[in-house]
C-alpha cells in the first residue's frame, strides 16, 4: 500500500472464535448454520468448520464452496426459499436435503425436481427497524397461508420438517423472536396432525456481530429466544433448534485500510446542505461497491480542526459514497484510513467495477496458525 494504490482487509480469526464461544455459552439448545453469503472467504468456512459449525447455503456455488472444503451435505441447509430449477437439481445429485420454502409454485417445483427433499416453511417474521428487512421478499403469512401450504405439502406427498424464519439482518428488536417461536409452535401442531415430522426449527438470522447501542445486543437476543424457548419447544419435545447466523461471526474480524488518493474543498452547503463554511472531499482506495456504514479512524491520529466531510470510492459511479457526511481532521493524499467491523456483507458484495480489484485480505498468521492445529 506504499504507493497508495492498495486497499486491504486483516482478518482476525480470534474474534472468530470468541463468537463462537458466546454463542455456545448464550444458545447451547442451538446449532450454527453460518450464511455463507455473509462472507464466503474460504478463510471463513475453514475456521467455522473446523469449529463444527455447519452451512446455510443460498445457491449450488455456495453448496460447491463448502464442500469443496469437506463439508458433509448433511451439514448445510439450502435456504433459499425461491430456487433456481438446476440448483435443485444439484443439491439433489449432492445429496444437500434440507431447504426452504415459501409459496405453491415452489412446491411444484420440488415435488418435480426432488421429492425426497426436507422442507422447512419459512414464514415471515420481521423486525421492520432490522438493518435488512426480509420480508418484502420471502416468508408466507403465518395465520392465512402457512396451514395452506402445509395441507398442500401433505396432499402432495411432501414432508415439511419443520418451520423457519428470519427477522432481518441487523436486528434492533428481540421480540421479533418471540414472535416467529410462538407462531413456529402453532404450525408444528398443526403440520403433526397433518402427518409432517415436523421436528426443526429454524430461527434464522439477525443476530449482531459487536456492540452498538443503536442495535439490541446478541444477550438480550439470547435471553428472549431461551425464556421462548423453554415455553413453546422444551428440551424433551424432540425438536431441533438450529439458526443462521452471519454477521455475528463475521463483521468484527475484518478492518479494512486503504489510504487517501485525491482530496479537494468545496462549499460546505454541498455536504451539509447548510451554511457556506469549507468542507473537504476525500477519495478512497475502496468505496461502496459493498455497504461500509462504520465509524471512519485515521492512523495518523491528526489534530487540529475538523472539517465537515465526505468520503467516495474511487469509482466513476455517483452512488460510490462511502461518508456522507461526518466532521473530520483535514486528511492528505496518502493518508491511511480504517474501518472496523467489516467483516459482513463487504468482501462478499465487492465487484470490480471499473478495472479495481477486489480487496486483499491477509490474516494474523499466529491466531490462524492455532486455529489449523486444531
Amino acid at each position: 500500500m506504499q504507493d497508495g494504490d492498495g486497499a486491504l482487509c486483516v482478518a482476525n480469526v480470534g474474534h472468530v472464535l470468541t463468537q463462537h464461544s458466546l454463542w455456545l455459552q448464550h444458545l447451547p439448545r442451538v446449532q450454527p448454520f453460518y450464511a455463507v453469503k455473509c462472507n464466503n472467504d474460504p478463510m471463513m468456512i475453514r475456521i467455522l468448520d473446523i469449529l463444527g459449525c455447519n452451512f446455510d447455503c443460498a445457491s449450488k456455488g455456495e453448496i460447491e464452496s463448502v464442500m469443496k472444503l469437506g463439508v458433509t451435505a448433511d451439514r448445510i441447509i439450502y435456504a433459499n426459499p425461491c430456487k433456481t430449477a438446476s440448483h435443485i437439481q444439484h443439491a439433489a445429485s449432492r445429496g444437500v436435503r434440507l431447504m426452504t420454502f415459501d409459496n405453491e409454485q415452489e412446491l411444484c417445483k420440488v415435488k418435480k425436481l426432488y421429492p425426497s427433499g426436507h422442507l422447512l416453511l419459512r414464514i415471515a417474521v420481521s423486525d421492520p427497524t432490522a438493518l435488512c428487512p426480509l420480508n418484502l421478499k420471502f416468508g408466507c403469512d403465518p395465520v392465512e397461508e402457512a396451514p395452506l401450504l402445509l395441507k398442500l405439502a401433505a396432499l402432495m406427498e411432501l414432508r415439511v420438517f419443520g418451520i423457519s424464519f428470519h427477522v432481518g439482518s441487523g436486528c434492533r428488536n428481540a421480540s421479533a423472536y418471540a414472535e416467529g417461536i410462538a407462531h413456529a409452535r402453532r404450525l408444528r401442531d398443526y403440520g403433526l396432525f397433518l402427518g409432517h415430522p415436523m421436528n426443526i426449527l429454524d430461527l434464522g438470522g439477525g443476530y449482531p456481530g459487536h456492540q452498538d447501542p443503536n442495535y439490541v445486543s446478541f444477550e438480550e437476543i439470547a435471553s428472549v429466544i431461551n425464556s421462548n424457548l423453554e415455553e413453546h419447544f422444551p428440551a424433551d419435545a424432540g425438536v431441533r433448534i438450529i439458526a443462521e447466523p452471519g454477521r455475528f461471526y463475521a463483521e468484527r474480524a475484518f478492518t479494512l485500510y486503504c489510504t487517501v488518493i485525491a482530496r479537494t474543498s468545496v462549499p460546505a452547503s454541498r455536504i451539509t446542505k447548510n451554511g457556506f463554511a469549507i468542507s473537504h472531499l476525500f477519495f478512497g482506495r475502496d468505496g461502496a461497491r459493498f455497504h461500509i456504514d462504520n465509524i471512519i479512524l485515521s492512523l495518523q491520529e491528526k489534530q487540529g480542526k475538523s472539517y465537515w466531510s465526505s468520503v467516495w470510492g474511487p469509482t466513476c459511479d455517483s452512488l460510490d459514497l462511502v461518508v456522507p457526511c461526518a466532521k473530520m481532521s483535514e486528511l492528505e493524499e496518502g493518508d491511511l484510513l480504517v474501518f472496523e467491523n467489516m467483516g459482513a456483507y463487504t468482501l462478499a458484495a465487492s465487484s470490480e467495477f471499473n478495472g479495481f480489484k477486489r480487496l486483499v485480505r491477509f490474516t494474523m498468521r499466529p491466531l490462524w496458525s492455532s486455529i489449523i492445529i486444531l
